[in-house]
């Protein structure tokens, strides 16, 4: 069954009508659901297991690409009969692995400096709009619900969040449009289904460095890496300072600690590293992943 998700590539009203089974039926009708099925049970919704509650808003949506998968297959068969072989949807792997002159290795070692580098110059964008109490009903979840929670954020989010958004959308995005355009839409997707301003603008940003290196390297690992490091970083810190303001940030903490110089130090070297590792993987990284042969 999963084995045909590889011929399914998404055009773009396919990806929105991803977008929004997950929005719609995943986020809040599988909410009302959990709400009901809990609630007769006599389970109030603040001690349902936040990894179950994660995890069930992606049900919809995945439903939807397995049938669609499945369908892609059958109707190969139907063309191969028909000796209709121009039209016969080509798999196109999650995976490539097309590190290029970059060595595997030296590839995941850049990609952690770079995603740390990236997350201290995207920093002072939290700023510009004021932490919603739902983002900070997650900090707060983390501590009281220290282990399922934490694997929600750090484990569950990086990996099927970036099967949706890169590994299916991307991928068959690429197969219909520019790389730039894929880019941009699977960017502007993950910042949607974060559902609030706050997350928004650093969400995009991010989604366009992790779309970037999933286009280059075809490596979705490298996609769910970058994904992991943002968000296990966070859920790292908040463990280790359960008595820290949610909304307190680096900056915060380097100006009180050492200096505003300090700080526009430790910034400016992160641009510079963000910036020099690009241009490397620019000049050395893969080559971008290349068309299948796909129906109209």
């Amino acid at each position: 069954m999963f084995r045909n998700l590889k011929y399914f590539l998404p055009s773009f009203n396919q990806s929105l009508l991803i977008v929004l089974l997950l929005i719609v039926a995943g986020g809040l009708g599988m909410g009302i659901l959990l709400a009901v099925c809990y609630g007769a049970a006599g389970v109030a919704m603040a001690d349902i297991n936040p990894l179950v509650m994660y995890l069930c808003q992606f049900v919809p949506p995945l439903i939807y690409i397995l049938y669609k998968g499945a369908d892609t297959v059958k109707e190969n068969g139907r063309l191969m009969e028909k000796g209709l072989f121009d039209r016969i949807v080509k798999p196109v792997p999650f995976n490539t692995f097309n590190f290029g002159k970059v060595s595997p290795a030296v590839a995941f070692l850049l990609v952690i400096l770079a995603t740390f580098a990236l997350m201290i110059v995207l920093e002072p964008l939290n700023s510009l709009v004021p932490m919603p109490d739902s983002v900070k009903q997650i900090y707060a979840n983390m501590l009281s619900n220290m282990l399922w929670t934490s694997l929600s954020v750090a484990v569950a989010a990086p990996l099927v969040e970036e099967f949706f958004l890169r590994g299916t959308i991307m991928r068959g995005m690429l197969q219909h449009s520019t790389p730039l355009k894929a880019i941009l839409w699977s960017a502007f997707y993950f910042a949607l289904i974060h559902m609030n301003l706050y997350q928004a603008l650093g969400a995009f940003i991010m989604g366009l460095f992790i779309g970037w290196i999933y286009y280059r390297s075809g490596t979705l690992w490298l996609a769910i890496l970058i994904h992991f490091v943002n968000n296990g970083s966070s859920v790292l810190f908040t463990l280790l300072n359960p008595q820290m303001d949610v909304e307190t940030t680096l900056m915060d903490i380097i100006i009180q600690s050492w200096s505003v110089e300090a700080y526009i130090g430790i910034y400016t070297a992160s641009l510079a590293i963000l910036a020099a590792i690009i241009f490397y993987f620019y000049k050395n990284l893969g080559n971008g992943q290349s068309k299948e042969t796909i129906s109209a």
